[in-house]
């Protein structure tokens, strides 16, 4: 059956690779991109909305014009280290804004995938990190925060809806599509 998916952050490095590989494996689904540039860069089988995250209007759009099954939630504020320190208030606004905005309209989808970070393990003590000895302290830096929040903000919508749901925490991510 053909379904529709929502991909946040589809012009970052997790975001792209994942709508080529959809377009790979399920050309017959129908791919929601969201861009908040005018790049041309990875366009494949895709519609795109243009716009804010940000923007609770713009998000209740695309969900009114589209019947979206799955979200895959990357969307996220890319700065280097010195800018995650700098600019630590527009990182906990904008990626929590916007999952909230995205979570608010998400109410009839089958399935939420929010892409967080292992740097919700930052004070971590341990050698090796396990899902089951949870996290020791919650983080300080703003991108930790906001992925913490994301975490809890995506498992709280989902049990309360009953929705299902998966969230990531990668390290280091190698991009397939990048030169190395």
């Amino acid at each position: 059956k053909m379904k529709t998916v929502l991909v946040t952050g589809s012009e970052g490095n997790f975001g792209s690779y994942v709508v080529k590989r959809l377009n790979s494996y399920r050309p017959d689904w129908t791919i929601i991109r969201v861009r908040n540039s005018k790049s041309e860069e990875y366009l494949y089988n895709s519609t795109f909305y243009q716009g804010d995250l940000r923007n609770a209007s713009f998000v209740e759009r695309i969900f009114a014009d589209h019947r979206i099954d799955y979200v895959i939630h990357s969307a996220s504020k890319s700065y280097n280290h010195a800018g995650y320190k700098s600019k630590a208030f527009e990182v906990l606004e904008n990626d929590t804004v916007s999952l909230m905005n995205v979570l608010g309209s998400s109410i009839n989808i089958t399935k939420f995938i929010y892409l967080s970070s292992a740097v919700v393990y930052e004070h971590s003590t341990q050698l090796r990190l396990s899902e089951e000895n949870g996290i020791s302290r919650p983080p300080s830096s703003s991108y930790g925060v906001s992925m913490y929040f994301g975490e809890h903000a995506t498992s709280t919508f989902c049990r309360q809806h009953e929705k299902s749901f998966t969230i990531l925490r990668p390290f280091n991510i190698v991009y397939p599509l990048e030169p190395h």
